[in-house]
């Protein structure tokens, strides 16, 4: 291995001294080869300023995901960027995974907003910007795989929170059924309407002063609160879950379907 790294690395050098611009031919090998100190390396004897050293710095910071540096690079002034369509729509595909980037980070680039000859990259922006407003109308007909996703994504971010609270404060639990979560409004129903009839119980035997009464009445009190305000916040979890499956999904579906060699 080490000495297989020191030929790459002789070869670095032995190039940068026969040419004045960037192989890409050997770009592409450090990259397959998942080299990143070597590829590094290497861009680093060229004119750092250029637009085509600019280039091969964007898909290696892309590759070994230094997302800082990548959204560093200014594509707005980069010719040999924004003409590379099938990078950019790479990029984007990644980009839609939520679990794994922020996705705004990079769609809201002016440039993106700019570039209309791609339909493959014109479909991956309606998909963010479905992912934000899912009520909207983009004219795009999503793919069945992805149709379901984006039907429960778009009920969950039509659920109000405060609509679940209420009705969480009225029968315990109520809420994380209007989210269509049945499992947990068994347990918080089950949970909560036993301390109280427990209380009640406590309170007929025992009088309201009773340690027993006081201590079920406190963990009811405590429990129905919890109830409430968990179920108010279980809306806004539900809708970010929702979403982030969506384009986790669409992030797969599209990276099949517009698979691209990235070397």
């Amino acid at each position: 291995m080490f000495s297989k790294k020191l030929l790459l690395i002789c070869c670095t050098f032995i190039l940068n001294s026969c040419f004045s611009q960037i192989d890409s031919v050997f770009f592409t090998h450090l990259s397959k080869q998942q080299l990143k100190r070597e590829q590094k390396t290497y861009l680093s004897r060229f004119d750092q300023q250029s637009d085509t050293t600019t280039y091969y710095l964007a898909k290696h910071y892309f590759q070994f995901n230094d997302d800082e540096k990548f959204l560093a690079i200014n594509f707005e002034n980069n010719p040999f960027l924004q003409k590379d369509t099938s990078l950019i729509v790479n990029f984007s595909i990644e980009y839609l995974n939520s679990l794994k980037h922020n996705t705004s980070l990079w769609f809201d680039r002016p440039f993106i907003a700019d570039i209309k000859s791609s339909n493959r990259l014109n479909e991956l922006k309606s998909i963010y910007q479905l992912s934000n407003n899912p009520t909207i109308s983009t004219g795009i007909n999503l793919p069945n795989q992805l149709e379901a996703d984006f039907q429960f994504y778009r009920q969950s971010y039509k659920k109000k929170g405060w609509i679940s609270g209420s009705l969480s404060s009225v029968v315990p639990g109520l809420g994380m059924l209007y989210i269509k979560k049945p499992r947990a409004f068994l347990s918080q129903f089950v949970m909560v309407t036993g301390l109280a009839f427990q209380t009640i119980e406590s309170y007929q035997k025992f009088g309201i002063k009773h340690p027993l009464t006081l201590i079920t009445g406190t963990l009811f009190t405590g429990f129905y609160s919890v109830n409430v305000i968990g179920s108010i916040l279980a809306v806004k979890k539900n809708r970010l879950e929702r979403k982030k499956q969506f384009l986790k999904h669409a992030s797969d579906y599209y990276a099949i379907t517009y698979a691209t060699n990235f070397y």
